[in-house]
């Protein structure tokens, strides 16, 4: 008589000959074992992966976005720095040109003065 097996489904026993219930041991050489279930841990790993990976290229992309604006910056920077050197060169020339002009205008009023107070045409007449 064949031997059986008990198992218990609920509040029924089944019976069932273990001839029914041997299981061919799988062969691992022959047969590839069916992909292990993630866990949830697995997944939530994962899940955070993704979200990693997505916060690093936005990061990234802000990164880009600084480096063209320090860029900006920079020529900007130089093109003020080069008005600046501009305007201080034209205010020296100006200062420069406002001096000549005095100079020359005091130089005219002693030709003038001269010319009152002596009558002496010949360096008036080279003046005008």
């Amino acid at each position: 008589m064949p031997q059986s097996r008990v198992m218990r489904h609920g509040d029924l026993m089944i019976s069932l000959p273990i001839s029914e219930l041997e299981v061919k041991p799988l062969d691992i050489t022959q047969k590839k074992l069916p992909p292990t279930p993630k866990t949830n841990r697995i997944s939530v790993l994962e899940d955070q992966i993704e979200m990693l990976k997505r916060e690093n290229q936005s990061l990234r992309d802000q990164v880009d976005i600084w480096v063209h604006q320090v860029a900006r910056d920079r020529q900007v920077a130089e093109a003020s720095k080069n008005l600046a050197k501009e305007a201080l060169s034209s205010s020296r020339q100006t200062q420069a040109a406002v001096v000549n002009m005095k100079r020359i205008e005091r130089e005219a009023n002693k030709e003038w003065e001269a010319y009152i107070t002596q009558g002496d045409t010949g360096r008036l007449g080279s003046f005008i």
